[in-house]
C-alpha cells in the first residue's frame, strides 16, 4: 500500500484511519514498533479498549486486547502497524483517497 499512499500524500494533506483491531501490542521491552503509554481503558465483555498516547509523535490511538491481558492506565507498550490496513482519507473533503 505504501505506492497509493504516496500519491495521496502529493494531493494534499491526509488522515490515516486504523481500526483498533489492527493495531498489534507488544511488550515495550520488544524492541519493535512505537512506544506508547496506556491513557485509559474501556471493559466491553471480554476485551478492552486501551487509549493510547506516543511522545515521539504525539499520536492518540485506540487499541483491542482481550480483558485477561492485565494492561492498566501508565503502563508502556510497544505498538506494531500493518500498513496493509491504513486508509488514507483527505484532510480537506474527507473521502477515502483508496481502495483498500
Amino acid at each position: 500500500m505504501q505506492a497509493p499512499l504516496a500519491a495521496t500524500a502529493r494531493s494534499g494533506p491526509i488522515s490515516l484511519g486504523l481500526r483498533p483491531e489492527h493495531l498489534v501490542l507488544s511488550p515495550v521491552d520488544s524492541g519493535h514498533g512505537l512506544r506508547a503509554k496506556v491513557v485509559s481503558l474501556e471493559l466491553h465483555g471480554g476485551q478492552i479498549f486501551l487509549d493510547l498516547e506516543t511522545a515521539e509523535t504525539a499520536l492518540r490511538l485506540t487499541a483491542v486486547a482481550p480483558a485477561r491481558a492485565g494492561y492498566r492506565p501508565g503502563a508502556v507498550v510497544s505498538i506494531l502497524l500493518d500498513e496493509s490496513k491504513l486508509y488514507p482519507f483527505s484532510q480537506e473533503s474527507g473521502e477515502l483517497l483508496v481502495s483498500c
